[in-house]
């Protein structure tokens, strides 16, 4: 019975060796799969940052392209005389509040038009000088006054429309 009693003992042994030998293998794994899920982490940020970044660029670059094809449709429908210049004359005066002397340079077509108009009894305008000017394009004007000049400028405009898209879309990114 004496060696029944000594096996257990070097069983016993054996058992606490082996599990101490486990747990230093069960450490070292844990180790292990903490430093793969830092890595990994590091990586679903880095993508994370890289998508945020490409949506906003597509973003910027979809306002810009939003931008070129409003400038071809107004273009064409100026082209086509598809656009009431009375109204943007009006617009124009708008801005030059309530100057006297005032004088509205315009291309010389569009100053026909806004002759006929005037004619129709379509537009009333007072104390305005109008100027046939082919330096002056279709659908714009450039209204002169004592304290300056207020340009109606289609590229102008759209061009502080693509900046203040472009803005917009940026400052939304930033939320």
């Amino acid at each position: 019975m004496g060696g029944e009693g000594e096996y257990c003992a070097v069983e016993g042994v054996q058992a606490e060796g082996m599990s101490e030998r486990m747990r230093t293998e069960l450490e070292s794994e844990r180790a292990r799969l903490r430093g793969v899920c830092e890595t990994l982490q590091q990586a679903a940020d880095k993508l994370k940052e890289m998508y945020e970044r490409g949506i906003s660029e597509q973003r910027a670059g979809i306002a810009k392209l939003a931008v070129e094809i409003a400038a071809r449709v107004v273009r064409r429908k100026t082209e086509e005389g598809d656009y009431e210049i009375v109204k943007m004359i009006e617009e124009a005066l708008k801005e030059a509040a309530a100057e006297e002397d005032v004088a509205i340079r315009l291309n010389p077509q569009d100053m026909e038009r806004c002759k006929k108009a005037q004619e129709a009894g379509e537009a009333k305008f007072s104390g305005v000088t109008f100027v046939a000017d082919a330096g002056v394009g279709r659908a714009e004007c450039r209204v002169e006054t004592k304290r300056g000049i207020i340009a109606s400028v289609i590229d102008e405009q759209l061009e502080r429309v693509g900046k203040a898209l472009i803005r917009t879309v940026q400052s939304n990114d930033n939320q």
